[in-house]
Order: structure tokens, then C-alpha cells, then sequence
């Protein structure tokens, strides 16, 4: 799928968001989806448990949590994204969050191409290249939850 780029730009961390996410933050962004947070390491990611309710309080109340894998990984990085100001504690797979993931690595790892995983209980893997002209491309297995028809008029 081909989607648009979100760029973050970095900010100061808000005081209680270490105490909501439960870990420390090393860095803090924001985009329009909400914080992308780097932490130090995959262990902190895939263990984390942040207060969901806390979290609702944020004036987004979505976060994206992310670090680089330890060496001998197949995955470049890999993530978590909650979204309790919207009624979701944790997305499995977020293909938007992969949108603000992109650029980010791309300027820490000089690379336009990833193989990413988002930690969640179901998890995913997500195939991620810059394209440039601010696109980027998803790939990666999916699962039909639902399907409908649009009536229009």
C-alpha cells in the first residue's frame, strides 16, 4: 500500500508521560497522528505496560513507542501504538504508525528500506520502503476482520 509520509519533529518530554508509559523516554516527537517515543531498549518496548487511562488525559492520547532491535534481530526496529483517546489501548499492526516510523529510521539508519515489527500480543511484521516524494510502502500480511458494502445515493 502506498500511504503518505508523517514527519515528527522532536519536542521536550511532557513531565508525565515516563510515569504513563512506565519507562523513560530517551527522546519525544510529535505529529499530526500523536508522540512517537524512542526508548533504549526492545526488552522496554515488549514489556511496557503504560496506564491506558492516564494516557486518555494526553491532549492526543496516542503514542507510538519504538527502538531499534538487538543485534542478530531480522527486524530493524520495532514498535508499539496506543490509542486510548480513541478507544483503542493497543493496535496490533498500525500501518499509520509505520507512516511516522519511516522517516524517523530513515535519518537515524541512512536507509530507505525496513523489515519492522510491531510487538503488540498478536504482533506483525511490516515491510516498510521510502519512496520518496514523501510516500512510503507497506507490506505485510493481513487479516479480513470484516467486510461491507458502500450504498451511496
Amino acid at each position: 500500500m502506498n500511504f503518505p509520509v508523517n514527519h515528527s519533529q522532536a519536542i521536550a518530554t511532557p513531565a508525565e508521560l515516563n510515569d504513563i508509559l512506565g519507562v523513560e523516554c530517551q527522546a519525544v516527537y510529535l505529529n499530526s497522528l500523536g508522540y512517537l517515543v524512542e526508548v533504549a531498549s526492545e526488552d522496554l518496548v515488549r514489556e511496557m505496560q503504560p496506564n491506558f487511562q492516564q494516557m486518555k488525559m494526553l491532549p492526543l492520547g496516542k503514542v507510538i513507542v519504538t527502538t531499534l532491535t538487538d543485534s542478530g534481530s531480522d527486524y530493524d526496529f520495532i514498535s508499539r501504538f496506543f490509542a486510548p483517546g480513541v478507544g483503542i489501548n493497543e493496535d496490533p499492526v498500525t500501518g499509520s504508525a509505520h507512516c511516522c516510523l519511516a522517516p524517523f529510521w530513515r535519518n537515524t539508519l541512512n536507509k530507505d528500506e525496513f523489515l519492522a515489527y510491531q510487538a503488540s500480543n498478536r504482533g506483525g511484521i511490516v515491510k516498510v520502503r521510502y519512496i520518496g516524494d514523501d510516500r512510503v510502502l507497506l507490506a505485510g500480511q493481513a487479516i479480513t476482520l470484516m467486510r461491507g458494502e458502500l450504498i451511496t445515493s
